[in-house]
C-alpha cells in the first residue's frame, strides 16, 4: 500500500469519527477534516521550502528536493515522493509560489498542528487531536 500503515490507520479512525445516522453534511465534514488533517500532517511543512530566487523577491521557487528530505517521519517518504509528482500537488505548489504568504484554511491548519506538536513535545500530551 502506498500509504504508510500508521497514516492509514490515523486516516481510517478519524474517518470512522461520523455518527451512525449522520446527515450528509456531517458526512462530509467529517470526511474534509479526515484529509485535511491526513495532509497536515504529510506536506504541511511545504512552506517552508518555498524560497525567493536570485535578486527577484518577487520569484519563489520551491525546493522540492529540500522538502523530501525534511517529510517525518522517514517512513512518510516514499507516499509523499509519489504525491508531489500528482498535478494537484504540482498546480498547489504553482500557486503557492506566485502568491506573497498568505493566511488561508489549509496554512490556519498547519499553524494550529504545529503549535499543538510543539506543546506535545514539551508536555507529551497532544490537546484536541482534531486538525
Amino acid at each position: 500500500m502506498l500509504i504508510p500503515s500508521r497514516l492509514q490507520e490515523e486516516l481510517l479512525q478519524d474517518l470512522c469519527k461520523r455518527k451512525h445516522n449522520a446527515s450528509t453534511e456531517e458526512l462530509n465534514s467529517v470526511v474534509s477534516e479526515a484529509f485535511l488533517s491526513f495532509f497536515v500532517k504529510t506536506v504541511g511543512h511545504f512552506a517552508n521550502h518555498i524560497k525567493r530566487s536570485g535578486g527577484n523577491k518577487q520569484l519563489r521557487t520551491f525546493q522540492k528536493k529540500n522538502f523530501l528530505k525534511a517529510v517525518e517521519p522517514k517512513e512518510n517518504r516514499n507516499f509523499v515522493k509519489q504525491f508531489v509528482q500528482t498535478q494537484m500537488f504540482d498546480l498547489f505548489i504553482q500557486e503557492e509560489e506566485k502568491l506573497p504568504h498568505h493566511e488561508g484554511f489549509f496554512h490556519r491548519k498547519i499553524v494550529e498542528f504545529q503549535l499543538r506538536k510543539k506543546e506535545k513535545s514539551k508536555t507529551g500530551v497532544i490537546k484536541g487531536l482534531v486538525v
